[in-house]
């Protein structure tokens, strides 16, 4: 039996590419993880490609690890953005999985030096890879924030009374998330 095992994960078109080195017990968490994933937004959203499913799954757990984010939190926010819709349009312009708008593009950019492109925002890695950011500024620019103010903020930055019933759905999702998770793990 091996001690370590590698595991390569490639993400969307940004041409990242991460290399892991973990233990075989973290693996099998890990691909646990990642079929609760798949199979979470296979039923949520049947019309998606396998590959598209799969890809959401990974680009989630991945820039929730790397932005110390828990991933079902990710989920959640996810399914009530898009519905798992890698091409929806928002009211106001909003592009993709996480409907980031080219305001909150821009928010990022001028404040971490980043390269986000608003015209990206339906690949899949890149729209996690900038929503997660995001997700991660709301819980922390300029100061910490709890859960739910974290993901009203993300909704409104600027207006965070007006978001209260948006971080209430989110967190409602998220309990059904865990809950399934549970059932998931007991099958």
């Amino acid at each position: 039996m091996k001690k370590w095992q590698i595991i390569l994960a490639v993400v969307g078109l940004t041409g990242l590419t991460l290399l892991l080195f973990i233990s075989p017990a973290t693996a099998k968490i890990a691909e646990t993880e990642l079929n609760f994933f798949i199979s979470f937004i296979r039923r949520r959203n049947p019309q998606l490609s396998e590959d598209d499913i799969g890809r959401i799954a990974e680009n989630i757990l991945i820039w929730s690890e790397e932005r110390n984010l828990d991933p079902y939190l990710v989920l959640a926010l996810m399914w009530q953005e898009s519905l798992f819709n890698p091409h929806v349009v928002g009211t106001i312009g909003e592009r993709g999985l996480m409907q980031m708008s080219g305001v909150a593009i821009q928010e990022l950019n001028e404040t971490y030096g980043t390269k986000y492109l608003y015209e990206a925002l339906f690949d899949i890695g890149h729209n996690i890879q900038a929503g997660t950011h995001y997700l991660y500024y709301a819980f922390t620019y300029p100061r910490e924030y709890d859960e739910f103010t974290a993901v009203a903020r993300y909704r409104t930055p600027y207006d965070i009374e007006r978001s209260y019933w948006y971080a209430t759905q989110v967190l409602a999702k998220k309990r059904e998330i865990l809950e399934e998770r549970e059932k998931f793990n007991k099958e």
